[in-house]
């Protein structure tokens, strides 16, 4: 594994984390609100 793909792969897992933080950020309070709402 060179250098390019390394960088290439790290932007890449850096760039899926943000994603994932904001998808659980915009889950969250739609799963809270919802689970409150069937209680």
């Amino acid at each position: 594994m060179n250098n390019k793909t390394k960088i290439i792969m790290n932007k890449t897992l850096a760039f899926g984390k943000i994603i994932l933080k904001l998808n659980v950020l915009n889950y969250t309070p739609h799963s809270i609100v919802s689970y409150f709402l069937e209680k």
